[in-house]
């Protein structure tokens, strides 16, 4: 499993948790928005488009946590 997490995008795992991590005592409100801002700035990351390449071209993607 470590070796999966290891090729996962870094930014969107910390965010992940931090988005968790948050949601305890948050109301669903302030959590959806929340998690609006976070997929629009993982959505503007270098490995965000690295993911989108990877399925078009039907490969492997390489994140590299930027």
């Amino acid at each position: 499993m470590a070796r999966r997490i290891a090729t996962m995008p870094t930014a969107a795992l910390v965010a992940t948790r931090r988005l968790l991590r948050e949601s305890t005592t948050r109301e669903l409100d302030a959590q959806l928005l929340a998690e609006r801002d976070a997929q629009s700035a993982m959505g503007r990351t270098q490995d965000y488009f690295e993911g989108v390449e990877a399925f078009l071209a039907k490969r492997a993607p390489v994140f590299r946590g930027v």
